[in-house]
């Protein structure tokens, strides 16, 4: 998956006024599973079902999904509903055993096919398999469920076609993703009898209809057919027990190596510890021959033993899931340590900016100053600008020191001759 995916515009419509398709003469409806009056009505058209099932049957050794059409409403009680009337598949897709990613080229073909559409036609949610990994959501589903289908009344569906399983899943009042009881399937009153035969088949029981018209029934692009499998079949016996007595000789043949490894360090020569090793490897083989042979004669046995390997194949299968849903987590992780990266490297790209415009405003102020620039200039000379000036000054302070004296004493003189001469004029 790219570092970021980009879905377009989110739409924000609110829900509008409609009747429910189970209050309408012109439909017919169905249901699927055990609904909880307290779940999210959801109303899937037949056909569009049908083509989800089989979608998901074109492949089943990775992960395939796209997005549901139809619109949000809200009936004359106030309560919401969402019906499902059309789906896309997505193409240009990135997809691994446990994994489906959307990409941006996927999304420009979905955009394309739904500008096909009428345009009070709304996105409602999104689908995709797990084939054989059973139903749930998966990290990477909640990322997609979070960013991009997050809105209150957006459902999304899970569809496991090696178990012929299938589950819905909405928002909460938390905001939390939680499975549905069930849905409804609908379709035109005209094709009541094909509805009901078509959800006799999802909710895994005998078909109520008998008419030979549905009893080939076959979807396109898929094995589902119009009949009820038996999901105990003839050879499934037959393949536990070879599984068994498989697992039987491996264990038989460990403990022989063990039991004649031990023998031939306690015995001496090598002629007696082959043979201790081939009387008990004879004894081991007779043992496991003993154990399969109760088995076969057993049909308890043989029932617990199958339910057993049933019991640790679905473990295998969680664990093995659970083992995705943590890779998806540590890629999610990875994503957001690449964008911190990013981030970070920016930060420091702009810190250097602001570093470089610093220095470029020191540079341009030096050069303003042109008084700070004489002075130090000055002091760069050398210590004879300030002698000369101290020569200087010293210079003309004596010089008004003399002018100051001679002009006091010329003063002081003359006041002397005037106070001489005043009396003998008075005579």
């Amino acid at each position: 998956m790219s570092s970021e995916i980009q879905f377009g515009e989110v739409e924000q419509n609110e829900p509008q006024k409609a009747v429910r398709p189970d209050r309408d003469a012109h439909f017919c409806v169905a249901p699927v599973g055990d609904i909880d009056p307290n779940d999210l009505p959801i109303y899937v058209d037949l056909d569009v079902q049908r083509d989800m099932e089989a979608h998901a049957h074109t492949n089943t050794r990775v992960e395939l999904g796209g997005v549901m059409l139809g619109k949000q409403c809200i009936d004359a009680d106030g309560k919401p509903f969402v019906v499902v009337t059309d789906s896309l598949r997505a193409r240009h897709y990135e997809a691994t055993r446990g994994s489906f990613k959307f990409t941006h080229e996927t999304w420009s073909q979905i955009t394309g096919e739904r500008n096909q559409f009428h345009p009070d036609l709304e996105m409602v949610g999104w689908y995709h398999t797990h084939p054989g990994w059973t139903v749930f959501l998966s990290p990477m589903d909640l990322f997609i469920c979070n960013n991009f289908f997050n809105r209150s009344l957006d459902v999304a569906l899970v569809i496991d076609p090696c178990n012929d399983d299938r589950g819905w899943f909405q928002w909460d009042d938390s905001h939390q993703t939680q499975r549905t009881g069930g849905f409804y399937l609908t379709s035109i009153r005209y094709r009541e009898q094909e509805l009901k035969h078509f959800a006799s088949i999802y909710n895994h029981e005998p078909p109520m209809n008998s008419d030979p018209r549905y009893s080939g029934y076959h979807i396109a692009g898929s094995s589902t057919q119009g009949t009820t499998m038996d999901t105990r079949k003839p050879w499934f016996d037959l393949l536990m027990v070879s599984m068994l007595l498989t697992q039987l000789f491996f264990m038989g043949f460990m403990m022989m190596r063990l039991t004649g490894a031990g023998v031939a360090e306690e015995k001496e020569p090598k002629e007696d510890s082959s043979k201790t090793e081939m009387v008990a490897a004879n004894t081991l083989e007779n043992r496991s021959l003993k154990m399969a042979l109760s088995a076969l004669a057993s049909s308890t046995d043989r029932e617990q033993v199958a339910e057993q390997m049933v019991n640790l194949e679905t473990n295998r299968q969680e664990l093995a899931a659970s083992l995705q849903g943590q890779l998806a987590r540590v890629e999610l992780l990875s994503l957001e340590k690449a964008d911190l990266e990013v981030e970070y490297a920016n930060q420091g790209k702009q810190v250097k900016a602001l570093a470089d415009e610093v220095t470029s405003l020191r540079a341009k102020l030096s050069k303003s100053s042109p008084s700070s620039s004489k002075s130090d200039d000055s002091l760069e000379d050398g210590e004879s600008k300030p002698s000369t000036f101290s020569l200087y000054s010293a210079l003309g302070t004596g010089l008004v020191g003399l002018l100051l004296g001679g002009g006091a004493t010329f003063l002081f003189r003359r006041t002397k001759d005037d106070e001489i001469g005043q009396p003998e004029s008075e005579n």
